[in-house]
């Protein structure tokens, strides 16, 4: 087998381990070419978040051992926890998010205050982050979104309830490096 089916065969099967029923039954239309007796779905729904593993692969819920999560709602690829430098003041956090490299991808930033509230699940507390995915501390998380006054403030989000607030950026926080797109080339 060539290096192409050999890439074509691994990119299905990721896709069919992580295919809805409305995937499924599109696949079995295409396959059986009898689209006009099958009824395709209007709409594929997709998980909202997909584990990764270390070398960039999407794997199935039940693993244990994941490195980031990928977000289909918002297109962001974000680290499962925060990052080692610990609870820091702003602009160490930015340069740390910044130096972040994972799958070989050197675009990790900190996230802005949109994308960090995107993330977080008000039905939840302590942490108000979907656990199954996200974990590490559940502090106050900086973002790059400074405040417009005063100019030395910066957003931050309280990771344990989702409340945030602009704060000095000499305080110390967590960051959580987040990416945009999908970690991989072929990506699902």
């Amino acid at each position: 087998m060539n290096a192409f089916a050999t890439d074509i065969r691994a990119l299905i099967t990721q896709r069919l381990a992580h295919a809805s029923a409305a995937d499924m039954l599109a696949l079995a239309s295409a396959i059986c070419a009898n689209e006009d007796r099958i009824t395709r779905p209007s709409t594929v729904v997709r998980p909202r978040f997909t584990k990764i593993d270390l070398h960039g692969q999407y794997v199935a819920d039940s693993v244990t051992d994941w490195v980031a999560v990928y977000d289909s709602a918002h297109d962001l690829t974000w680290t499962r926890k925060v990052l080692d430098c610990g609870a820091v003041p702003w602009a160490d956090a930015m340069k740390a998010a910044g130096n972040m490299r994972l799958f070989g991808k050197s675009d990790w930033r900190a996230p802005t205050i949109r994308e960090q509230l995107s993330i977080v699940d008000y039905e939840r507390y302590e942490p108000a982050l979907d656990t199954a995915y996200f974990d590490g501390d559940h502090g106050w998380s900086w973002t790059s979104t400074l405040a417009k006054s005063p100019s030395v403030f910066a957003w931050v989000v309280y990771l344990g309830d989702g409340y945030s607030l602009r704060a000095p950026q000499s305080n110390h926080a967590f960051v959580r490096a987040v990416r945009a797109g999908q970690p991989l080339a072929l990506g699902l």
